[in-house]
């Protein structure tokens, strides 16, 4: 009797063993996936936070950009010719800009490379671009030596290739184009800056250069870049924009 007694015991400890090992691992199982959850919350909301962020610095950009743009983006083609930015001809400049900014005095291209000169407070600079069929690049840039400063309409530098390129404008040239740091954020026809109207498509680029800096710029047709702003801290801190071009 007292044999059928301990058996009986030790069959119940046996049951109930097994029942705490399954309520255990169910336990477990069931921690494991909130935690899980819970790692998989804060990865949405920091991925938010992130796109809130670029989409804020986007604003502050917008607000400190006063450009008048007749805006055709409806009418304007889906995916505009990357080649229709290069600059075919030779201009003489005039431009506004502050300390930071550049004074770009001539513009010159081919049809497939273009360059600019100008000045900053360092002195002359030339830099060189390159269309090519998946967009336009900084392919060469250099600073001019004061002994050429009576010569700048007349130097070429179109052949000019560095060792390093950087995409500037990619194409498809079309809202929502990304690459790098930057974006195309808008499109359209007949660009209004101060007296001046670019006939033709041109491209708005907004760039974080860094996490309180951006950049806009604006691409035209025939003429590459005609405009950036840089906002640093809500504040435009360099600016650039042509004022005469002939």
């Amino acid at each position: 009797m007292r044999r059928k007694v301990i058996s009986l015991c030790l069959s119940i400890l046996f049951v109930a063993t097994i029942f705490a090992g399954c309520s255990s691992v169910k336990n477990s199982a069931a921690t494991s996936n909130n935690k899980a959850q819970t790692q998989q919350n804060e990865e949405n909301k920091e991925t938010d936070k992130n796109n809130n962020s670029s989409e804020s610095e986007k604003k502050d950009a917008e607000k400190n950009d006063n450009t008048s743009a007749s805006k055709q983006q409806n009418k304007t083609e889906d995916n505009i010719n990357i080649n229709s930015f290069a600059v075919n001809g030779s201009y003489t400049t005039s431009s506004l800009s502050n300390d930071l900014g550049e004074n770009i005095k001539y513009l010159k291209g081919n049809g497939t490379a273009y360059q600019v000169i100008g000045s900053t407070g360092k002195g002359n600079f030339v830099r060189v671009f390159n269309i090519k069929n998946d967009g336009i690049y900084e392919v060469f840039s250099e600073d001019i030596e004061d002994s050429k400063a009576g010569q700048l309409s007349s130097l070429n530098y179109l052949d000019k290739r560095g060792s390093k390129q950087t995409l500037v404008l990619k194409a498809p040239v079309k809202v929502g184009t990304r690459w790098d740091n930057k974006e195309i954020v808008e499109i359209g026809k007949n660009l209004k800056v101060d007296g001046i109207t670019y006939k033709g498509n041109y491209a708005k680029v907004w760039e974080r250069k860094s996490d309180s800096t951006t950049k806009v710029s604006y691409y035209c047709e025939g003429y590459g870049c005609v405009k950036y702003n840089v906002i640093q801290d809500k504040a435009t801190v360099s600016y650039f924009k042509y004022s005469k071009i002939k």
